[in-house]
């Protein structure tokens, strides 16, 4: 069953390969500690087995399962003592036929990577397949080394699926408010570099072919937000599956969450009109209706009615600000022809809808102030 996370349209339990490999995911005290405790016990219990004097793979594959949050435990745990069993198993095949050569490590090394690269599972599991065969073959079965360590790649994923249960994290939320802060903070920047741009006259004319420079940071700026605040949302709604200490977090996810479009808007208007003066101003073969002071000066303003979540929203003077919009296009306008000032109404128009994204109580998110 489909489930929408803000824009982000998520299944129940986010793709395996997508959460294994996320970059995001970051280790907490609390995950280290876990971690820790969980080789340990992984290799006290594989040592008590009779003929496993040096149980190797339990802890490996313990520390492998330990994740942030129970459903990446869950899916790393499971991955990865498959991957292991899987190396395991063939390596054992392998070595009793070829014995330990250079020419089974190629094999094994060849096996293994042409394997996993078509197993459904995230590349860290994958991974293992061949560390695994690799490690068989180099320590032999004279060493320990044999059957006997599929015991020990279940000991190790049991051990960190159960510390995981045992002791569960927190709900990840603050990321998710640190990257909207930094999402809001970017917004206020960008308008503010567009209205210093257009304050300065004495820049001289900018040839074709070549942009303003708030252009490339503004750009850069929100879409780099636009991918942390999602991958924020997706780690805290990973977070809460199966954690018994995020139940009431859930219906606070979803709220951050559904600033994620919100905040999608604000940034297309905002660097739209990033690139329509660019394209307006400074050019020799371009005669702009709307004054740039004037503009720059609209610019500001809008800037600071960016809600930062913890105020009231600026709804007056967002209104003040919308009346000034009118009264400048109008000054613009006034015995234009109407193909002369496109321009002029395309720029007003979009920061008109930004003031408008920005103010409304019935657009603004619930968590920025809004009262949706």
């Amino acid at each position: 069953m489909a489930r929408s996370v803000g824009s982000v349209v998520l299944t129940d339990l986010a793709p395996v390969s997508d959460l294994l490999n996320a970059p995001s995911r970051k280790l907490t005290w609390l995950t280290i500690i876990k971690a820790s405790v969980a080789v340990a016990v992984a290799w006290e219990i594989a040592s008590t087995l009779p003929g496993d004097d040096a149980p190797l793979f339990a802890p490996i594959v313990a520390l492998m399962t330990v994740q942030t949050s129970l459903y990446g435990t869950f899916a790393q745990g499971f991955q990865t003592v498959a991957g292991n069993i899987i190396g395991v198993a063939l390596a054992t095949v392998l070595v009793n036929v070829v014995g330990r050569t250079g020419v089974a490590l190629f094999v094994a090394t060849f096996v293994g990577l042409a394997l996993s690269k078509r197993l459904p599972i995230g590349s860290g599991a994958r991974g293992q397949v061949t560390f695994s065969m690799i490690l068989v073959i180099a320590l032999g079965p004279t060493s320990g080394y044999g059957t006997s360590r599929l015991i020990d790649c279940a000991i190790g994923g049991a051990v960190g699926i159960l510390l995981a249960l045992l002791v569960p994290e927190r709900a990840q939320v603050e990321p998710v408010h640190t990257a909207i802060e930094s999402w809001t903070g970017g917004l206020r920047v960008s308008l503010r570099e567009i209205a210093a741009g257009l304050a300065d006259a004495g820049g001289g004319q900018i040839p074709a072919g070549t942009q303003h420079p708030f252009v490339d940071r503004t750009l850069t700026r929100l879409r780099t937000s636009d991918e942390n605040l999602t991958s924020a949302v997706a780690a805290a709604y990973e977070s809460i599956h199966f954690n018994p200490r995020a139940r009431r977090q859930r219906a606070r996810v979803q709220q951050l969450a559904d600033v994620l479009p919100w905040f999608r808007r604000l940034s297309l208007q905002t660097e739209a009109v990033a690139l329509g003066v660019d394209a307006l101003y400074d050019r020799s073969y371009h005669q702009p209706r709307l004054d740039r002071h004037e503009l720059s000066r609209l610019l500001s303003a809008a800037a600071e009615l960016v809600p930062d979540g913890s105020a009231e929203l600026a709804r007056t003077s967002g209104e003040n600000l919308r009346v000034s919009l009118t009264r400048t296009l109008g000054a613009a306008t006034e015995h234009q022809a109407v193909v002369g000032v496109l321009d002029s109404v395309s720029l007003i128009g979009r920061l008109d809808h930004l003031v408008v994204e920005l103010t409304d109580p019935e657009v603004v998110p619930l968590v920025m102030g809004g009262d949706l």
